[in-house]
């Protein structure tokens, strides 16, 4: 009897801890997704903070200068806006996140909104890192796609934006937006003046807190990345 109860006690302490164990993984897993999400929630909202920055403060300059420029404020403002509408749109996107998955909305847009959506979140910022974008897709056809532009528009900020981390050390950069038309589909291309995808990294690049600069947790492409398994997307890369 007094063997018996021993064993039973045993038992019972070997039972609390490893379900105490278990509530400790738990909650590290819990708290580990936690700071994945506000890692990405920062990273998804710095970007449109930042153009909205610049374009404040861009705006206060002309309204100070002597001779203010009307079209230029305007413009300014215009971007103001529609940067707090994407960045509106981040968050609302982000709240119905824990929710049911609800229906992609698919339409058929141009391939120019698309470029030209991508880049108002990196207008000011660009000319003020002295980056050029060449606009090549405005010199062929026009072309529309039927697509999800929620989906192709995230893509192309995480590509934009990584393509500008790439030049900023290079004189007279420069960022090229063009689309190629294939039998399999169309191809939207996001190219710089950059050296390339080291062949060491090329498996690594999409992966979660990857990152090759100082700045940034490394999110970017991983979130791009996400959205391949959706038919019809795909990401190739190269130099």
């Amino acid at each position: 009897f007094l063997v018996s109860s021993y064993f039973d006690r045993l038992y019972s302490a070997a039972l609390h801890d490893l379900e105490e164990g278990r509530a400790m993984q738990v909650r590290a897993s819990r708290l580990a997704t936690i700071g994945q999400m506000a890692g990405g929630v920062a990273h998804e909202i710095n970007t449109p903070l930042t153009t909205i920055l610049l374009s404040t403060q861009l705006l206060e300059m002309e309204f100070d200068s002597p001779k203010p420029d009307f079209e230029k404020m305007k413009k300014h403002s215009t971007t103001i806006i529609r940067t707090a509408e994407r960045a509106a749109k981040i968050i609302r996107e982000l709240q119905s996140s824990g929710k049911e998955e609800q229906a992609r909305v698919v339409a058929r847009i141009s391939i120019v909104q698309l470029f030209e959506t991508a880049l108002v979140s990196f207008d000011s910022e660009l000319k003020s890192l002295g980056i050029t974008i060449q606009k090549s897709y405005l010199n062929r056809p026009a072309r529309s796609l039927e697509c999800c532009e929620a989906e192709i528009d995230q893509i192309l900020v995480q590509l934009i934006r990584n393509a500008k981390q790439a030049v900023l050390k290079y004189k007279n950069p420069w960022i090229e937006l063009d689309f190629l038309e294939r039998v399999e589909g169309v191809d939207l291309l996001v190219t710089d003046c950059g050296s390339g995808i080291a062949p060491t990294i090329a498996d690594k690049i999409f992966q979660p807190f990857f990152t090759t600069t100082q700045s940034g947790p490394g999110l970017g492409l991983s979130v791009a990345a996400n959205l391949v398994g959706v038919p019809s997307i795909s990401i190739p890369c190269g130099k």
